[in-house]
C-alpha cells in the first residue's frame, strides 16, 4: 500500500508540502487534525480505499482514526462515514479516539466508529450541532423550493447520524446550531464514545 508521508513533496502529482497538523494516513492510522475539508478528499480518502481493498482479505483488520478537529464540510463527512460503513460491512474494525476535540463533522465521524472501539480522553469533547447551510442568492420560487429541500436533507443527515451512532436524550429538542458540547464521561453517557482512555 502506498503511504502518504505527511511532509513529503510530491512534485509528480502537483502536491505541495503538507504543513504540520493536517489530515493524513500512515499505515492504517488516519489522522484528522485539520478541517474536514478538501484535504481529506485529497490525502485521506484515496488511502482509505486502498485500506478497504486490502482489509477485505485480512482477518482482524482495523483502522484507527485519531481525531482532533473543529469539523468542516458535511459533504466530506458523508464521504468518510460512507467509507466507514463499507469497511464495517466487511468486518473491518473502525476505532476512533478523541483526546481533545471532535466538533461538528468530526463529531459525526468519531461517533461512527465500531461500537466498543470509540475512545475518548477525560479532556476530550464532542460538539454536536446541526451546522449551517449557505444556499447563496436565489432568483425565484422554484430555486427557493429546491434549496429548501437541500437544507432539509442536510439537517436530516446530521440528526439521523446522531440517532444511529449515539443516544443523546431529547436529541431533536437539544440539538441546535451551536453549544451542545459533551466532555469525557458525558460522551459515553450519550453514546458518542464507549471508553475513557484515562
Amino acid at each position: 500500500m502506498r503511504q502518504i508521508h505527511e511532509f513529503d513533496d510530491d512534485e509528480d502529482r502537483g502536491y505541495k508540502r503538507l504543513p504540520p497538523g493536517m489530515n493524513f494516513v500512515k499505515d492504517t492510522d488516519v489522522y484528522l487534525f485539520g478541517g474536514i475539508n478538501d484535504s481529506v478528499m485529497k490525502w485521506v480518502l484515496p488511502e482509505l480505499h486502498d485500506i478497504l481493498n486490502e482489509g477485505m482479505n485480512q482477518k482482524n483488520a482495523r483502522v484507527m482514526f485519531h481525531i482532533n478537529s473543529y469539523g468542516g464540510s458535511a459533504d466530506v463527512c458523508k464521504e468518510v462515514v460512507t467509507w466507514m460503513e463499507m469497511a464495517k460491512a466487511l468486518d473491518i474494525t473502525i476505532c476512533t479516539q478523541v483526546f481533545s476535540r471532535a466538533y461538528s463533522a468530526a463529531s459525526v465521524i468519531a461517533a461512527a466508529g465500531t461500537r466498543g472501539h470509540r475512545f475518548i480522553s477525560c479532556f476530550g469533547e464532542h460538539l454536536c450541532h446541526l451546522g449551517s447551510v449557505d444556499m447563496g442568492k436565489l432568483s425565484n420560487d422554484v430555486e427557493a423550493a429546491r434549496a429548501n429541500e437541500t437544507v432539509r436533507r442536510h439537517f436530516n443527515f446530521v440528526r439521523n447520524c446522531y440517532k444511529k451512532y449515539a443516544k443523546i436524550k431529547n436529541l431533536d429538542k437539544v440539538i441546535h446550531d451551536e453549544g451542545l458540547i459533551f466532555t469525557g464521561e458525558e460522551t459515553i453517557q450519550n453514546g458518542l464514545a464507549d471508553e475513557l482512555t484515562f
